[in-house]
């Protein structure tokens, strides 16, 4: 194992948590679809940077899977936005990095992995997280904690599909042609039904989502170094954890109050984001 990992891996850590909580600075004011989109763009764009510089061009690499993990961060991406509009970043944040919850039920069923009892404990704790959010204290009206589960669905989905895709041709082309197949659904989605929103962006609401966009898109460049350097039954389990970021960035700056249920489900979800990633 390369010393260099840990330095990827808390690159990544920090860099997600904050992206995930400066998501709902660059969301005010602003529909949250074609917040979306462009954050959606930001990253295509550097992914695909990354992969000129880092990688090898070939476009017989791109397959269905590649399409379905596309449409499945279009979909999670669109949910996430969806869900910050209304609730909290610290307890949106912790939903979603239960992602593992889908993706490990999808590893049994189609590659026929078994649950090991590790995972399956880190299943029932991930089940507990959900009632306790419900039954804190509101930290707000709306579905927030409905899109989240939706978004979690989804990137549970999208890490089972681009599973395929990176073991095929590799980790930067298969997050390019991720990013690529997820701008053009947000594409379609937005010039058909959000023109007017999207003409109504102002330019410092796109400087803010461009740079959501890039930070996103520098964390998982750099969890994919960590991950040629060792192994990823360290650098998924660290690199989850992430929300433990977001939850502290958004007590302090957004003011948050997640009372004594919403903490206790942030500390199940830190137990059971290292269960199920072993």
């Amino acid at each position: 194992m390369d010393s260099n990992m840990w330095f990827y891996v808390f690159a990544s850590f920090f860099l997600y948590g904050f992206a995930h909580f400066y998501r709902k600075t660059a969301l005010e004011g602003i529909d949250p679809l074609v917040a979306g989109f462009v954050e959606t763009i930001s990253q295509f764009l550097v992914a695909w940077l990354a992969v000129f510089a880092f990688s090898q061009l070939t476009l017989q690499g791109f397959s269905i899977e590649s399409v379905a993990a596309g449409f499945a961060v279009f979909a999670a991406s669109a949910c996430v936005f969806l869900a910050l509009r209304s609730g909290y970043v610290s307890s949106v944040s912790t939903v979603i990095n239960l992602n593992a919850l889908v993706s490990v039920p999808l590893a049994i069923a189609f590659l026929g992995e078994f649950l090991s009892l590790r995972a399956a404990a880190g299943v029932a704790l991930a089940i507990l997280v959900v009632p306790l959010f419900r039954s804190a204290r509101p930290a707000s009206s709306g579905n927030w904690l409905k899109y989240s589960l939706l978004a979690m669905f989804f990137f549970g989905v999208m890490n089972h599909f681009n599973a395929f895709v990176t073991r095929s041709i590799g980790a930067f082309l298969a997050y390019a042609f991720l990013m690529t197949s997820a701008a053009a659904f947000f594409s379609v989605l937005v010039f058909s039904r959000k023109t007017r929103e999207l003409h109504a962006l102002r330019f410092a609401s796109l400087e803010k989502l461009f740079f959501s966009g890039l930070v996103f898109a520098t964390a998982t460049l750099c969890m994919l170094k960590a991950f040629s350097l060792g192994p990823a039954s360290i650098v998924v389990p660290a690199v989850n954890l992430n929300f433990l970021v977001t939850a502290l960035l958004g007590v302090v700056f957004y003011k948050e109050a997640l009372g004594s249920r919403g903490l206790l489900a942030v500390a199940l979800a830190v137990v059971s984001v290292w269960l199920l990633a072993g």
